[in-house]
């Protein structure tokens, strides 16, 4: 079983495993990945890890019977010819040899899957022993009629892609996530928290028709999500103090956006005692060793999230439909320098006609926390003053 790397092959295939493991199967030994089955094969779980192998000398001397490739889209084409050099290549006894056979799963996307298999389906020249089998979300017994209802909130563009099965529409280059990672992130079981303290991200509304949004993690599960339209500063800074106490999460564990009435609300809970974190999205981005360069610390934010939910370290166990169009609406850009930048909230509001409430609360929960996955932007000991904002004067924003 393949899929992009061991990260998310941990996170999004093994929990889905052993939900439907055959009687056959042995445990998972998951320090080399294989489960043995009572006829003494071998189910093995295996990382392409392209990033660290471009060669794929980790296939060489592979000796399996079949391969099932997880979200093809996302795996290299070479990959594909190297499974269908190496299937067939462990032999067993005469007369019980199984004939080679590569089964994938994809979404549509613009690349050699849809070039190799989807075109030529279309076409009515797809030959054997190629096949294809067209299915969509909808095909899913499985799914519940809320979440078929959620997905309408999807951007146009993704609801068509990803629930109508719409391989004509190529990928949005300047979306920053895609639906399939946001996907991903809500079927993920939760992870472990341990070492980790809970975070609770507030965007406060600026306008009326915004919604004060609260979320709240525990390590990389999001386990609280909730908006409240109408709130004076006064309210939300009740409903914090109420959250801080109840949950319980520490007081600098609490990210609260100063920009616009959030100022206020930081102001109330420090009077209180309450010493929260403000969060300027417009203050300079924090210096770090990534390869990239930031715009400002919005835009560092929500590529943190980002890459933590492409590295499949995030799990939604909350979400709603507000959250996911949120994630999916946001575009960026790149210049010739590395230098990126985040659509602003101005202009995402006059596409999708809301501000990201959800996904910026989202964005602060996760804003401090580091990952051996991601390490290169926010290492150890780098993130604890990601917010030290000193030098900033919260009036200039």
């Amino acid at each position: 079983m393949v899929r992009r790397d061991l990260p998310v092959l941990r996170q999004n295939v093994y929990p889905t495993y052993n939900k439907i493991k055959p009687d056959f199967a042995g445990e998972m030994n998951q320090s080399t990945w294989t489960s043995r089955c009572k006829n003494g094969s071998e189910i093995i779980f295996f990382p392409e890890s392209y990033d660290k192998d471009k060669d794929l000398n980790r296939f060489r001397g592979l000796e399996v019977n079949g391969f099932l490739l997880e979200e093809a889209n996302e795996l290299q084409e070479v990959t594909f010819y190297k499974c269908i050099e190496r299937a067939g290549a462990w032999q067993i006894k005469k007369g019980e040899q199984p004939p080679p056979l590569i089964i994938m799963t994809c979404n549509p996307s613009d690349n050699w899957v849809k070039r190799i298999f989807y075109d030529n389906y279309i076409k009515d020249m797809l030959k054997e022993p190629y096949y294809f089998l067209p299915a969509t979300i909808l095909d899913n017994p499985h799914i519940t009629e809320d979440y078929k209802e959620s997905l309408k909130s999807l951007p146009p563009r993704e609801y068509k892609r990803f629930v109508e099965g719409d391989w004509t529409l190529s990928e949005d280059p300047d979306q920053l996530i895609p639906y399939n990672w946001v996907k991903d992130a809500i079927d993920r079981e939760p992870g472990t928290a341990k070492g980790h303290k809970r975070k609770l991200g507030v965007d406060v509304a600026r306008f009326g028709d915004d919604e004060t949004v609260l979320a709240s993690a525990f390590g990389w599960n999001l386990d609280l999500l909730e908006g409240h339209h109408g709130l004076s500063i006064d309210k939300v800074a009740s409903l914090v103090t109420n959250k801080i106490n109840e949950m319980p999460v520490d007081a600098d564990q609490v990210r609260v956006d100063s920009v616009g009435m959030g100022g206020g609300v930081v102001d109330m809970l420090r009077k209180e005692g309450y010493n929260v974190r403000e969060i300027i999205s417009g203050a300079k981005a924090k210096v770090t060793d990534s390869k990239y360069k930031f715009k400002n610390l919005r835009s560092q934010m929500w590529w943190n999230v980002r890459e933590q939910l492409r590295e499949g370290n995030i799990s939604l166990q909350v979400s709603n439909p507000k959250l996911i169009e949120d994630l999916t609406a946001v575009k960026y850009k790149m210049n010739a320098d590395k230098m990126i930048e985040i659509e602003s909230k101005d202009d995402i509001k006059k596409r999708i006609g809301r501000s990201t409430d959800y996904g910026d609360a989202v964005v602060y929960t996760y804003a401090e926390m580091d990952s051996g996955n991601y390490s290169n932007l926010f290492g150890s000991g780098q993130a604890r003053d990601l917010f030290s904002i000193t030098e900033y004067k919260r009036e200039k924003y």
